[in-house]
């Protein structure tokens, strides 16, 4: 049986995942016995297809590029002659995920979760399984300092998320949403893009961070664990923002604290 590998030769691992609109490169070691040239047949080409497949004679393998078209699942056969040497295999096209619109509280929220939580592949696995809890939290203090506008916890005068975010010396390269400071907005935009490419490793964590991101900015506002007195998050060892408030949790990274 054929061997279908990534470029870097390592086995690719089915089912076959890809993004609409990623190319994998790919490339096919035939067993003993079977013969180039080899035929990349899609069930659906609609959805994926094998393109620009080259028979490299000399070095006996195959080449070609796996392109995901839209989202849907299609089998991957590899054929030799009359007969298949590989597969059928499911290919598995995810949807492209997409951040909502910037001027939206979903779309607002999704980008302060993203700038301030930690980017999963450079944590721990511990702090990567407190992700999603910690960015409740974060929701909860957001929406209670709109809730409850007071300069003890910069949000004096304010009747919006966006006058939240913009608080001054709140939330670093935020402070004039919906422009984004450059570190910031490069950093999200590098978590989406490889949420996005299959072909990458860190793929699969980034895709469920931020699909994680997407359903705490668009749901219901969480509750708040603490009855209300959640007012503060940052980053962890860094001390309370002052001697009246008590911590309530330490989790990926990051210390929330509460009024006493």
């Amino acid at each position: 049986m054929a061997d279908l590998q990534w470029l870097s030769g390592q086995s690719v691992a089915t089912p076959i995942v890809a993004v609409a609109g990623n190319s994998l490169k790919l490339k096919v070691l035939p067993g003993p016995g079977e013969r180039l040239p080899l035929t990349i047949v899609s069930s659906t080409p609609a959805v994926a297809a094998g393109v620009e497949v080259n028979n490299r004679m000399g070095p006996n393998f195959t080449t070609f590029i796996l392109h995901a078209v839209l989202a849907g699942q299609t089998n991957l056969s590899i054929r030799s002659g009359d007969g298949v040497v590989y597969g059928p295999v499911p290919v598995q096209v995810q949807p492209v995920l997409t951040l909502p619109d910037p001027t939206t509280d979903a779309g607002l929220l999704a980008r302060l979760l993203l700038a301030e939580a930690p980017n999963p592949t450079l944590v721990a696995a511990n702090a990567q399984a407190q992700l999603a809890e910690s960015m409740r939290l974060m929701r909860v203090v957001v929406e209670n300092r709109r809730a409850k506008p007071s300069n003890r916890w910069g949000s004096q005068g304010a009747t919006s998320l966006g006058d939240v975010i913009r608080a001054p010396g709140q939330f670093h390269g935020l402070g004039s949403y919906p422009t984004i400071a450059g570190d910031v907005s490069s950093n999200i935009a590098n978590i989406l893009r490889l949420a996005n490419e299959a072909g990458d490793q860190r793929q699969p964590v980034l895709r469920a961070h931020v699909e994680a991101v997407l359903q705490i900015a668009r749901g219901p506002r969480p509750p708040d664990p603490t009855g209300g007195k959640l007012y503060w998050w940052r980053t962890a060892g860094s001390g309370a923002p002052s001697s009246d408030v008590v911590l309530y949790k330490t989790l990926a990274g990051n210390s929330f604290y509460q009024e006493r």
